[in-house]
């Protein structure tokens, strides 16, 4: 008789689910768990899973704060170019295009 054993290995396809799972900004607005959560899925599997969402939670509270923290751990893994251009559609997302322009303004110019 044969026995199978499943591995899950996180990858681009697992791992955003896996990281859903364990975050509960999306349900308690707890953005403060879901960064710490989000640096534990940077730091070891340097992968960036429900990026934009946090990223428009956080431009929704006003938390510079943490949106530089989470740009940071973004460009750690994306580079600055990509990070830059993610954080844009994050603005223009949450309707604020006034911020998404003067990012490209200050960065590209």
């Amino acid at each position: 008789m044969h026995q199978i054993i499943l591995v899950c290995i996180p990858c681009r396809f697992t791992l955003p689910t896996l990281h859903k799972e364990r975050v509960y900004a999306f349900d308690r607005n707890d953005l403060a768990g879901a960064m710490e959560q989000f640096e534990l899925c940077c730091q070891k599997y340097r992968a960036t899973p429900w990026k934009n969402e946090l990223a428009c939670k956080m431009i929704q509270a006003e938390d510079a704060v943490s949106l530089q923290k989470l740009t940071d751990l973004s460009t750690q893994i994306h580079g600055e170019v990509n990070s830059l251009y993610d954080l844009v559609f994050a603005f223009v997302e949450c309707g604020r295009i006034r911020q998404a322009r003067k990012i490209l303004e200050v960065n590209c110019s």
